[in-house]
């Protein structure tokens, strides 16, 4: 009897073991039912990572299997990204102007222009508090279109409505501009990385607050972005790295891979972009 006790024991021992070792797996997509304790991950949909890779094509982040997988269409050649009114943004690598991403069903998409402001410049492009922005060699401008939803297309200058690119403060080679838990962040002319506190937008549309560097004085970036609530950059030498709150430092990711630019997508966001249901 006593026997029979001690290997009843060491088998409820050993099944508690194998439950508590047994990891779980989130593929992107799929529903969280905790947060992971090493990715922070909220509750719901894991965002998706897009990248712009050497060659002006875009890329996709295949989490789990930790490798870059090109994404269908003609995606080149653009080098910066961003998402606005429900629309992926582009950087056009040559004429440096603004690029809207046009679905084009089970075969991918391309790139068409945006606006009809031929003499716009950018060399970087990011949304914060839903206002869409960029950055020329000296400033940082806000576009005046709307995403409210009523807007049929917020880019085009028509008769009544007048969107354009306004001025909104004097920021020298802004290299990337993301809004990282609410905050405005942008990447400076030396590759690192500044928040602007107690920034807002005054009634004139102007860029009110002070910029601080924050991260490590050696950080060398040229991109980063939000992703399931971790910061993420591509450094200067093209390869994906993330930030450590923990031990306030950056460190590389599994891949090889080289990039020129990175931003997050919800789940909805990339299958409305990438997945056009069929109808």
């Amino acid at each position: 009897m006593k026997l029979n006790f001690i290997l009843l024991a060491i088998v409820i021992a050993f099944i508690i073991c194998y439950c508590f070792s047994k990891k779980k797996k989130i593929q992107e997509g799929q529903i969280s039912v905790a947060p992971q304790t090493s990715g922070g991950l909220l509750n719901g949909y894991e965002d998706i990572l897009i990248g712009v890779s050497e060659d002006y094509k875009l890329f996709r982040f295949n989490n789990p299997k930790k490798e870059w997988q090109q994404l269908r269409g003609k995606s080149c050649c653009v080098t910066d990204l961003a998402y606005w009114n429900d629309t992926l943004l582009g950087v056009g690598r040559y004429d440096h102007r603004l690029y809207a991403w046009d679905k084009m069903g089970v075969r991918g998409g391309l790139w068409k222009l945006a606006t009809n402001l031929p003499m716009e410049w950018m060399q970087s492009i990011g949304v914060w508090k839903n206002k869409l922005f960029s950055a020329n060699q000296q400033s940082l401008f806000r576009w005046t279109g709307k995403a409210d939803g009523k807007s049929v297309d917020p880019f085009k200058r028509g008769k009544g409505n007048k969107p354009a690119w306004v001025w909104c403060g004097a920021k020298p080679n802004v290299k990337s501009i993301k809004e990282y838990r609410n905050q405005l962040y942008v990447v400076d002319k030396q590759g690192r990385i500044e928040m602007f506190v107690d920034g807002k937008l005054d009634q004139n549309g102007k860029l009110k607050g002070s910029w601080k560097r924050i991260g490590q004085p050696t950080e060398g970036l040229r991109s980063i972005c939000e992703w399931n609530d971790k910061l993420m950059g591509i450094g200067t030498d093209n390869h994906l790295y993330e930030w450590s709150d923990e031990r306030q430092n950056w460190f590389s990711k599994t891949t090889k891979f080289k990039l020129l630019s990175i931003m997050s997508l919800s789940y909805d966001q990339y299958q409305s972009q990438f997945n056009k249901p069929k109808i």
